[in-house]
């Protein structure tokens, strides 16, 4: 990896006393180019799963999951259905929700205890009364606060401890496409904006691994079913998404689309392979998906870190897709003019991805990447930044024809 990182920068100065300009040489004396043959840490894009198992999916559903109704009755879901036995016995701030873990912590929960009573409450007779989109609402401001709830146990905290999912295995630990997509398909009802993002993230991790499987067939209809029905889902929660969720579902769809893209590969997928599904929920419909997740984004682009806008911006360029907003601009515009007032916070990486993206998506932002260039100069030492980040960046100024005498 150490080599392939050199010459991959080897390729790159060469290229870039041959062509720019204000690669003199003295060059060659700058921390770049001292830096670079440091070994290359590998991306964690890819960072391979745990190990340990989940228990199967199959096997949770047996255990009542979406038949157990209100009750012990006809449910149709977890707490939905109307049961015809001895209906649940409600507390004194009629619902159905029990307190565990320790008292509430204040670091973490701004809310008194009757305010969260009076939510759960109002979340569940919103439920009753079929307003999902509320409840879910309900839920994510319950979240945003502190307080975290499981409708399968029926129980709250918020002690800022890990919460009690007892319902909902972590997405984290699924060793295949199949287990993760029969979870969320199986809990979408449970399923909040965190959830679903970590979702897609998941699969766009493991969707790489099954190259090797490319010939292989599987249940297509009842794949693409449960895949639609939690990509519908989700687009329908992008307005409830906070900027974390938000920019993480963005970046596991771009993720998935350049993988599953024929034209990106070069390789053509038989029919019911994993590939081949994907391309048919994404590809068909790319750009109405990712306007519609610029539309979600451009309102609340002031709450974004550092962190958040070099990855969106490096998501749409993976897609190859610049969003237009109803004012006529674009997306990218936005992130560079916000992305100037916080490059103190951005990690090297994030350094690079900006830069990246732009030139990239072949979006002229001069503005930003000389904003970029004065902050790396002022920096101590670039020690910190990987050989292919320091790739990126010299490639970056280059394909955008940038000049910086002073970074260079």
């Amino acid at each position: 990896m150490m080599a392939s990182s050199i010459n991959a920068l080897s390729v790159i100065f060469l290229f870039l006393f041959q062509t720019s300009p204000y690669c003199t040489s003295a060059f060659s004396s700058h921390p770049l180019v001292k830096h670079a043959g440091q070994p290359a840490i590998s991306s964690d894009c890819y960072r391979r799963f745990q190990s340990d198992t989940e228990t199967s999916a199959t096997t949770l559903f047996s255990s009542g999951g979406r038949e157990a109704g209100r009750g012990g009755g006809r449910g149709r879901g977890v707490g939905r259905g109307r049961g015809r036995g001895g209906g649940e016995t409600m507390n004194r701030f009629r619902h159905h929700y029990t307190q565990i873990g320790d008292p509430i912590d204040r670091s973490v929960c701004e809310l008194e205890e009757d305010e969260i009573h009076n939510l759960i409450r109002e979340r569940v007779q919103c439920r009753r009364a079929r307003d999902f989109q509320e409840a879910d609402k309900i839920r994510e401001k319950l979240r945003q606060n502190g307080v975290d709830i499981d409708d399968k146990s029926k129980v709250w905290r918020a002690d800022g401890k890990e919460a009690y999912k007892l319902g909902i295995p972590k997405f984290g630990k699924c060793q295949s496409i199949e287990e993760a997509v029969q979870i969320a398909y199986g809990y979408q009802d449970l399923l909040t904006p965190r959830d679903m993002s970590a979702f897609w993230t998941v699969i766009s991790k493991l969707l790489p691994h099954y190259y090797s499987q490319v010939g292989k067939r599987h249940d297509q209809p009842q794949l693409m079913h449960q895949l639609n029905s939690t990509f519908s889902r989700t687009m329908d929660k992008m307005d409830m998404c906070g900027p974390r969720d938000l920019t993480q579902t963005t970046l596991a769809f771009a993720k998935i689309v350049s993988n599953v893209d024929v034209g990106e590969r070069g390789q053509i997928h038989s029919k019911g392979s994993h590939h081949e599904i994907l391309r048919i929920v994404f590809l068909k419909q790319k750009e109405k998906i990712f306007q519609s997740l610029a539309n979600a984004t451009y309102p609340r682009l002031h709450q974004f870190d550092g962190r958040c806008l070099s990855n969106l911006a490096y998501a749409y360029a993976l897609t190859d897709f610049v969003p237009k907003l109803d004012d006529g601009s674009i997306l990218f515009e936005h992130l560079g003019e916000k992305s100037i007032h916080l490059l103190d916070t951005f990690s090297p990486q994030g350094l690079s991805n900006i830069v990246w993206a732009f030139a990239k998506a072949e979006v002229p932002h001069a503005h930003l990447f000389e904003e970029v260039a004065d902050h790396i100069v002022t920096l101590e030492h670039l020690g910190l930044f990987k050989p292919q980040e320091l790739s990126n960046i010299v490639w970056a100024f280059a394909k955008a024809e940038v000049s910086h005498p002073r970074l260079f």
